[in-house]
C-alpha cells in the first residue's frame, strides 16, 4: 500500500510517499500562475503527472491523504480562505479520482497527534515559527530530508504519509 501525503496551499504544496509505513521520498511545489484559478490548473497538471508516475509504478493500492480545511484560524471564520482551499482540495480529488485512487482528508490536530506525537508549539533558536518546529524536527530525523531543511509544507506532507498507519480511523472519505 501506498500512500500520497499533500499539505497544498497556493504558495507551496508538499507531497511526500510513503510505502507501508516506510516514507521513501518528498518534495514540493511552487504553483505557477498569477491568479488561483490558473495555480489550480498548475497544480492539477503537476499532481496528474506525479500521481500518474506512482501509480504506473506499482500494481499496489495508492491512496492519497490531503489536510482538511480548517474552518478557524487564528480565532475566526476566513470565507475567502475556505472557498480557495476548498476548490484546491477539489483539485487534488479530480485528480486521484481520475487516476483511480483512494482519496481522503485528515485534520491538522489529528496527524499531528498520531505521527509527530504533539499538536504544541515548540521555541526554537532556528528562527522557525514555533507551530511548524515539530513537524521540522520530526522529518529531519526520518532521514529524507536535511538537517538544515525549513520546507513545513514538505515536511508535513512527510507526516500525512505516514496517517495511512497511524490514525486511518481519523481519515475522510472525500470521493464518496
Amino acid at each position: 500500500m501506498y500512500c500520497i501525503g499533500i499539505d497544498q496551499s497556493y504558495t507551496n504544496t508538499g507531497i511526500a510517499i510513503s510505502k507501508d509505513g516506510v516514507l521513501l521520498s518528498a518534495t514540493s511545489h511552487k504553483p505557477k500562475g498569477k491568479c488561483k484559478a490558473a495555480k489550480r490548473l498548475n497544480a492539477y497538471d503537476f499532481l496528474m503527472l506525479y500521481l500518474t508516475e506512482v501509480k504506473h509504478g506499482t500494481e499496489d493500492d495508492v491512496a492519497v491523504v490531503y489536510e482538511r480545511i480548517r474552518m478557524h484560524s487564528g480565532g475566526h471564520i476566513s470565507m475567502p480562505y475556505i472557498i480557495a482551499t476548498a476548490a484546491l482540495c477539489g483539485t487534488i480529488q479530480e485528480v486521484a479520482h481520475e487516476l483511480g485512487m483512494q482519496c481522503y482528508s485528515v485534520d491538522t490536530r489529528a496527524w499531528k497527534k498520531a505521527v509527530i506525537g504533539t499538536t504544541e508549539k515548540l521555541a526554537n533558536m532556528d528562527k522557525i515559527q514555533p507551530e511548524k518546529y515539530p513537524t521540522i524536527l520530526w522529518a529531519r530525523k526520518q532521514g529524507i530530508v536535511q538537517d538544515d531543511e525549513r520546507d513545513n509544507d514538505k515536511c508535513d506532507a512527510m507526516a500525512i504519509s505516514q496517517t495511512w498507519w497511524r490514525c486511518n480511523n481519523m481519515l475522510k472519505d472525500e470521493l464518496k
